[in-house]
C-alpha cells in the first residue's frame, strides 16, 4: 500500500492529534505543526506530500505560509480549513494564493480522506515502479527505500528525485534539472530544498558502501552505482 505524508498544521491540540489518529488509521506518515514558521521548517526538511492547514495559526497565518509554500512548489496538494463562518474574501484569498481547497470545520473526516486521495492521485499518480541499484531498493509507487534490508520511508518528492537519479546513474545531473523536477517555480530557495533533499538521501544511503550520492561543483549531482 502507499504511504502518504501529511502535514497537519493546527494549534488546537486535541483536534490536532484526533486528525493524526485519523490519518495514521488510514496508513499515512503524519506531522504535526502548531504555528506557522513550525509549518514552514517542516515542509522545507520534511517534504509532505500533502497539507492540511488552519488559517488561523500563530506566528503566521495558513494564509501567510500557502503564499510562502507556493512560491516554491504549486503541485503539492494544500487544503485549508478554519473554524470561522466562510468568509467570502477569505476564501478568495487562498484561492489566489492556489490552495486546491477551502473548508469549514467541523467536517466529515472520511470526506475530507477521500479528496485528499484524489488530489494525491491527481499530482503522483499510481504507477508502480520498483527500482533496483547497487545493495539498495527504490520502490517509487510506496516511497520506499531499501538499503541492506533496512527500509526507509521516503517523501513523494525525494522517491522522484532518486528514482531519477537511479534512473541516470553514474552521470552528472546539472542542478537545474533536479530544482525543476521537484518544482516548477523559479524561486531561490527552491535550491534549498533540493541541499535539503540531498543531504536526507545521503543518511538513508550510507549503509550501502555500492552506492555514492555527491555533488559536483559547479555542475550538479551525481548518483555512483559500482554495483
Amino acid at each position: 500500500m502507499k504511504q502518504y505524508t501529511i502535514l497537519i498544521v493546527e494549534d488546537d491540540r486535541s483536534f490536532a492529534n484526533a486528525l493524526k489518529d485519523f490519518f495514521e488509521e488510514n496508513q499515512y506518515i503524519v506531522l504535526l505543526a502548531d504555528n506557522g514558521i513550525a509549518a514552514l521548517e517542516l515542509y522545507q526538511t520534511m517534504h509532505p506530500d500533502a497539507l492540511l492547514m488552519d488559517i488561523d495559526i500563530p506566528e503566521m497565518t495558513g494564509q501567510e505560509v500557502l503564499e510562502q509554500i507556493r512560491r516554491a512548489d504549486t503541485q503539492v496538494p494544500i487544503v485549508m480549513m478554519t473554524g470561522q463562518r466562510l468568509d467570502g474574501n477569505d476564501t478568495l484569498k487562498s484561492y489566489s494564493f492556489r490552495a486546491d481547497y477551502h473548508l469549514r470545520k467541523p467536517f466529515a473526516p472520511k470526506e475530507l480522506l477521500a479528496f485528499i486521495e484524489v488530489l494525491l492521485n491527481r499530482v503522483y499518480g499510481s504507477k508502480i515502479e520498483i527500482l533496483p541499484f547497487g545493495d539498495s531498493i527504490l520502490k517509487i509507487s510506496e516511497s520506499i527505500l531499501n538499503t541492506k534490508n533496512i527500509e526507509f520511508p521516503l517523501s513523494r518528492r525525494e522517491a522522484k528525485l532518486l528514482g531519477y537519479l537511479v534512473k541516470n546513474k553514474n552521470k552528472i545531473i546539472a542542478t537545474e534539472i533536479l530544482v525543476d523536477l521537484i518544482s516548477d517555480e523559479t524561486k531561490m530557495n527552491r535550491h534549498q530544498m533540493l541541499k535539503n533533499m540531498i543531504t536526507s538521501l545521503k543518511k538513508k544511503l550510507y549503509n550501502d558502501p555500492s552506492v555514492i550520492l555527491e555533488s559536483v561543483y559547479g555542475k550538479g549531482y551525481i548518483l555512483r552505482c559500482h554495483a
